[in-house]
């Protein structure tokens, strides 16, 4: 992984994430994605809306389903990282007062690059856990299986 660190204006700089970077990277993403305190990102809050009740989609979440999502959101986001962490890249912007606030994260992965099954084991024997949504009984969190299955066919 090699990527030369580059300073906006205001001095933020954008740099390739390392493993050290990992609690805070996810820490962005969960912030970003689940919307708790905020509005949650679309796809992202379509696979979760189960464990919303009854609010509306896209609209900030504060209550008693916001722990389960943020359990949620942790581990997408561990998954994430990890998975471009080692198998594709991961970049953050840093706060300019602090670098080692993270104030972005982006995951991504080369064009035209094929996944492989075997990524996804390597990935999840790194993370050492099941998703929450393979732990956790009831109704909310079968929704949320049944919709990471078909995510994960798209």
């Amino acid at each position: 992984h090699s990527f030369d660190i580059q300073t906006a204006k205001n001095g933020s700089t954008v740099r390739h994430l390392t493993y050290k970077d990992r609690e805070a990277a996810v820490k962005v993403f969960v912030r970003s994605f689940s919307g708790i305190g905020a509005p949650p990102e679309g796809f992202t809050e379509w696979l979760t809306s189960a464990l919303k009740g009854d609010l509306p989609l896209f609209e900030a979440i504060e209550g008693p389903d916001s722990e389960e999502r943020e359990s949620v959101f942790q581990f997408m986001g561990e998954w994430c990282f990890l998975h471009a962490y080692y198998f594709g890249f991961a970049i953050g912007v840093s706060d300019p007062d602090d670098d080692s606030k993270l104030l972005g994260v982006a995951f991504g992965f080369p064009p035209r690059r094929s996944f492989f099954l075997f990524e996804a084991f390597a990935t999840m024997m790194r993370l050492r856990t099941i998703p929450p949504w393979e732990k956790k009984k009831g109704e909310k969190w079968a929704n949320v299986k049944i919709k990471m299955d078909i995510s994960n066919k798209l």
